[in-house]
């Protein structure tokens, strides 16, 4: 379990409850002005401590779907992919970024600076788009599965566009737990607000988000989800990215299946494939000695069976 990485403060489940009594006496149009204050609420200079006290200020206007063992939703498979400059050989490479190893955590959409998260991609074309990669650029693409039998999530997904039947059941699924509690006066605005919510999470800059992902993932006392799912903007809305507590992946239930290591091209039939690997213990296990790998090519066709 990653037990460090939250922050230590005096944050009390009583200061959530006072919002959650104001968000219930305040209108909706005062709801959506607030909205529109975070959304124009400067981030960039903030401590964590900053983070800590100005969360409770925008409590009311947070509102979120929060649930425990949700129907359909068995076993996922997500993809990851990273530029790297060699092959990696241990699985902890191909990870969320570990601060304990010195590496430096930037601010993401989904993570405040310093607190990581296991990013992933539920389309191996999105996972590409999502890397940014250019021509010519060693790409390691894994495929992982997550159990969420036992893990709680934070929904952001009234806006995928996906028509997929997953897609479409995990949407439904949302709304009918709103409508299913719409006598209360919080959840009708909750519902009516949704929409709204997601919008401030897929914002151009992701300050907003991050924001909001530290509510959900790592405030203390008041974090209830271990991982969150939004839709792609890298792949206009239509798959859906994780992002995941780190205790998820370092206790298994997020773990890697198959390695592909490939050099990419946008005319992705030129794409040069190195080799295949699985995960052995903590290591990775390559199709061939690395010193071999780039005698061991395949091309853009044998992609999608390589990944399967």
């Amino acid at each position: 379990m990653v037990n460090n990485f939250s922050l230590n403060s005096s944050l009390k489940k009583s200061e959530q409850s006072a919002g959650e009594r104001q968000f219930s006496q305040m209108s909706e149009s005062d709801l959506i002005m607030n909205y529109h204050d975070l959304l124009q609420f400067d981030f960039q200079n903030l401590s964590l401590h900053d983070v800590s006290y100005n969360y409770f200020k925008f409590i009311p206007v947070l509102p979120t779907a929060r649930y425990k063992n949700p129907p359909r939703f068995p076993p996922q498979t997500f993809y990851r992919a990273v530029k790297y400059s060699g092959v990696p050989t241990h699985i902890d490479m191909l990870s969320y970024p570990d601060p304990r190893r010195g590496i430096n955590v930037k601010r993401g959409r989904a993570n405040w600076e310093g607190l990581p998260v296991l990013y992933g991609c539920t389309g191996k074309d999105a996972v590409l788009k999502e890397v940014r990669a250019k021509d010519g650029e060693l790409v390691i693409m894994s495929k992982w599965r997550v159990d969420l039998s036992e893990l709680t999530a934070g929904f952001l997904v009234s806006r995928l566009k996906s028509d997929k039947p997953d897609f479409i059941g995990m949407r439904e699924y949302i709304f009918n737990s709103f409508c299913k509690n719409g006598s209360s006066a919080i959840e009708h605005k909750r519902s009516k607000l949704l929409d709204i919510w997601n919008d401030l999470f897929l914002a151009p800059k992701h300050d907003v988000s991050a924001f909001i992902s530290w509510g959900l993932l790592y405030a203390p006392e008041i974090a209830t989800c271990d991982y969150i799912i939004y839709p792609s903007i890298a792949d206009e809305l239509n798959t859906v990215n994780y992002a995941l507590h780190p205790k998820v992946a370092d206790t298994k239930k997020a773990h890697p299946i198959k390695f592909l290591a490939f050099y990419f091209f946008q005319n992705f039939g030129q794409s040069k494939f190195l080799a295949v690997g699985y995960p052995y213990n903590d290591e990775i296990r390559w199709s061939g000695k690395l010193e071999e790998m780039k005698d061991r090519i395949f091309y853009g066709t044998a992609f999608p069976e390589a990944m399967k």
